[in-house]
């Protein structure tokens, strides 16, 4: 479980094993939809950077959590497949 302060602003990174080369779609779940993520350079990890509700500067290109993620998924598309694995919890403090 990761926490995330309320005021924050932060990336998350998810560990990875076995992304194929020709991926379309590498995604998270998070507030009740799916977002894009951002994968390493060494396909090893993604990440996505999300904030809290009480930020003082919105970031539009960060996933603003108004509430505990839990059951977090991620989500790989690779034509016909499509993986749908856990990520944990996100818990705001």
């Amino acid at each position: 479980m990761a926490s995330l302060r309320r005021a924050g602003r932060e990336y998350f990174h998810w560990p990875l094993t076995n992304v194929p080369a020709d991926v379309s779609a590498l995604e998270v779940l998070l507030e009740g939809g799916w977002h894009p993520l951002e994968l390493a350079a060494d396909r090893l990890s993604a990440r996505c950077l999300v904030q809290g509700p009480d930020v003082a500067v919105i970031d539009v290109s960060a996933v603003t959590i108004t509430s505990d993620q839990s059951s977090i998924e991620l989500r790989v598309s690779d034509d016909p497949e499509i993986v749908i694995r856990g990520g944990g919890e996100i818990r705001l403090i």
